[in-house]
C-alpha cells in the first residue's frame, strides 16, 4: 500500500509545559491529520506526556538534559526508522542540537523553529560566543529556520548571519482562551482571594528569564498604595523558593497565591483582571497572547519581542525591564483607571484576533513541510 500521509517527528527539549511545549501541543493538534502523522520526541518526562496523550498522538522519551548529546544518537535513529520519519521538526535550540545527528545520518530534512535564541545578552563573552556559534551551525544545518518573532528574526540575522529563515508568530486557541469563560469566583474562592480584589496573574516558569524576584520587589512596593490589590503566581522553577521567601521577607505573602504548576491557564485568567509578564527576554511570549485573547489588561517589559505584541498604551503597558519601580506603577496605573484598562484590553483581544490565529499558524508551518517534501 502506498503511503499517502507524511511522518513529522517534533523533538522538544523537555515533559514539563512552557511556551515551547505549548506550541507543539497546539501545532499537532491543528496540523491537517489527513496529510500528516505527528510523533513527539521529549528529552525529559513530565506533563507533556499526559497531553500527548489526550491528543492521541504517539511520542517517546529520550531522557537527557545535556545539548549535543552524542550519546543518544543510536536510540534516536532507532526512532526515527521505527516511526519511518519523513521530516523532523525541531522545537528549539536544545531540541534541535539533539536531533540534527540523527537526521544527518538517516539523510532526512529537518525544520528548526527557534522559540528564543539561546545568547542573551546578560550571558559572559566565552558563553555567549559558544552559543552564538552554537545556534549559527544549527540555523546552517536545518533544511528551514522558522522564527517566531521578526525580533527574533532580525537578532539571528544580525548577530549570527541567519539565512534561509521565515517568520511565523505563534498562535493559541481561541475556543481555550476565550474571553466569555468565567471561573473567577471558583477560582477566587478556592484561593481565598477576596471578590473586590483586583488579581494580577504572573503565569511563567519561575527562573531568571522571567524575573520574579523583580517582580515580587514590585508587588511590595505597589501593595504600599493599593492593598485592594492581589496576586496569583502560577509555575514551578528554580527561582520559586526564593520568590515564596522574599514575599514572606516583605511581608506581603499574604497578597499573593502561589500556586505551582498549572495546566487550567484559560480559567486562572478568567479569574484575574490583569496580566503581567517583565521578561528579560523572550521569543514571542505565548502568554502574552493568551492574556490578549483572553481581554486581559496587560503589562510587560518593553523588550523587542514583547512590543511586537504590545503597542505602549495601546494594547497595554510597556516597562523597562528589570525595573519593580516602573512596573509598581504600572500596576497602579491599571487597577486604579478602569476606562482606560478596558480600552487597552479590548484593543489587544481584537489584534489577537486578527494575527494569531492558531489554524493559520498550522496552515503555513504545514506549507513550510510540503515545500521541504515536493523539493
Amino acid at each position: 500500500m502506498t503511503k499517502t500521509r507524511k511522518t513529522i517527528v517534533h523533538a522538544i527539549r523537555q515533559g514539563k509545559i512552557g511556551g515551547g511545549e505549548s506550541h507543539v501541543l497546539s501545532l499537532v493538534s491543528r496540523l491537517n491529520r489527513e496529510l500528516y502523522r505527528n510523533v513527539v520526541i521529549c528529552f525529559t518526562h513530565g506533563p507533556m506526556i499526559d497531553a500527548l496523550k489526550d491528543l492521541d498522538i504517539d511520542y517517546h522519551v529520550i531522557p537527557t538534559t545535556i545539548p549535543f548529546n552524542v550519546t543518544i544518537v543510536n536510540e534516536l535513529t532507532s526512532i526515527l526508522k521505527l516511526e519511518k520519519a519523513d521530516l523532523i521538526h525541531a522545537h528549539g535550540t536544545r531540541a534541535a542540537s539533539n536531533v540534527f545527528m540523527g537526521a544527518a545520518r538517516l539523510d532526512i530534512p529537518w525544520v528548526y523553529t527557534i522559540h528564543g535564541w539561546s545568547f542573551h545578552s546578560d550571558q559572559n563573552a566565552f558563553i555567549s560566543f559558544i552559543r552564538k556559534t552554537s545556534e549559527r551551525w544549527l540555523t546552517l544545518k536545518a533544511s528551514k529556520n522558522i522564527c517566531v518573532s521578526y525580533a527574533n528574526e532580525n537578532l539571528g540575522k544580525k548577530l549570527i548571519e541567519l539565512k534561509n529563515s521565515t517568520v511565523i508568530h505563534n498562535g493559541v486557541d481561541f475556543i481555550r482562551f476565550n474571553p466569555t469563560i468565567n471561573f473567577r469566583k471558583t477560582i477566587r474562592e478556592e484561593n481565598g482571594i477576596p471578590e473586590e480584589s483586583y488579581c494580577v496573574a504572573f503565569i511563567v516558569r519561575m527562573t531568571k528569564q522571567k524575573d520574579p524576584l523583580n517582580t515580587i520587589r514590585a508587588i511590595s512596593l505597589s501593595l504600599n498604595q493599593n492593598r485592594a490589590l492581589h496576586f496569583l503566581i502560577a509555575g514551578d522553577g528554580e527561582l520559586l523558593e526564593p520568590s515564596k521567601r522574599l514575599a514572606t521577607e516583605l511581608k506581603v505573602d499574604k497578597h499573593i497565591s502561589f500556586l505551582g504548576f498549572r495546566t487550567d491557564v484559560p480559567e486562572l485568567l478568567s479569574a484575574c483582571d490583569a496580566f503581567i509578564l517583565p521578561s528579560l527576554w523572550e521569543g514571542l511570549p505565548i502568554g502574552i497572547i493568551e492574556a490578549m485573547a483572553m481581554k486581559k489588561t496587560i503589562i510587560v517589559s518593553d523588550i523587542e519581542a514583547n512590543a511586537e505584541l504590545i503597542s505602549h498604551e495601546k494594547e497595554g503597558i510597556l516597562i523597562p525591564r528589570e525595573n519593580p519601580e516602573a512596573l509598581s506603577q504600572a500596576l497602579i496605573e491599571v487597577s486604579t483607571n478602569e476606562n482606560s484598562s478596558k480600552e487597552m484590553a479590548e484593543a489587544a483581544y481584537q489584534k489577537s484576533q486578527a494575527l494569531f490565529n492558531l489554524d493559520n499558524m498550522a496552515i503555513r508551518v504545514g506549507h513550510i513541510y510540503q515545500s521541504i517534501l515536493h523539493h
